[in-house]
């Protein structure tokens, strides 16, 4: 047997994730006649392991739409920018371009005003723990763009944050693009990766609605 393509057995985190998620452990059975019972605990206790893992370094996994079209579409549209798959899931992997959850605190009131430069500063060891950075959330109508707002300043961190990932995942991205249009690429993918998000959370609303 010849393996024709390495690369066509990867998966990402989403589909794991959502496998996972919607393949909860089936009730234990009696034994019937000659047949043993299926002894579950370890799939219970990888389950739960890799749930809790992937919501607590990666949590705006958990907003992904359905990923077979999501990722496929994905893959396709950055190919034109010469990305390869691995680099296409690793980004996926980080959940660029999903809604990033608010962090709360302890009693359950949402975190504003992240540093910029220490969110910038730790991006590069994001990559490597595989945590999620998220997409630049746009004000809404009425905000006043001469004074940033905490929210505001928020998008601004997380725009930064998304920008050094993306730079820090695309190998060789000085060789790939050219210092005056770089930036400009950057900021392509990241609205190509949102763009994806929502077109398939509208296919996946329209396809509950049918059903």
């Amino acid at each position: 047997m010849k393996v024709v393509d390495p690369q066509s057995a990867l998966i990402t985190n989403i589909e794991v994730y959502d496998f996972l998620k919607s393949h909860t452990p089936r009730k234990e059975t009696k034994k019937i006649g000659a047949y043993e019972t299926i002894d579950l605990k370890g799939y219970r206790e990888v389950r739960q392991d890799v749930l809790r893992y992937v919501e607590k370094t990666t949590p705006s996994l958990a907003t992904a739409p359905p990923p077979e079209q999501y990722i496929k579409d994905t893959v396709k549209r950055l190919r034109s920018y010469g990305l390869t798959k691995p680099e296409v899931y690793t980004i996926i992997n980080l959940g660029l371009g999903l809604p990033r959850p608010q962090p709360t605190s302890d009693d359950g009131e949402e975190l504003n005003g992240t540093n910029e430069e220490a969110e910038a500063e730790t991006a590069e060891d994001e990559v490597d723990r595989g945590h999620a950075v998220a997409q630049i959330q746009v004000p809404g109508p009425g905000t006043s763009s001469d004074v940033p707002t905490d929210e505001q300043d928020t998008e601004m961190t997380v725009a930064s944050g998304d920008n050094t990932a993306l730079a820090l995942v695309i190998e060789s991205i000085e060789e790939r693009f050219p210092e005056d249009v770089r930036e400009d690429r950057v900021e392509e993918i990241l609205a190509i990766l949102r763009q994806c998000v929502s077109q398939a959370g509208q296919r996946a609303e329209v396809g509950d609605e049918k059903v």
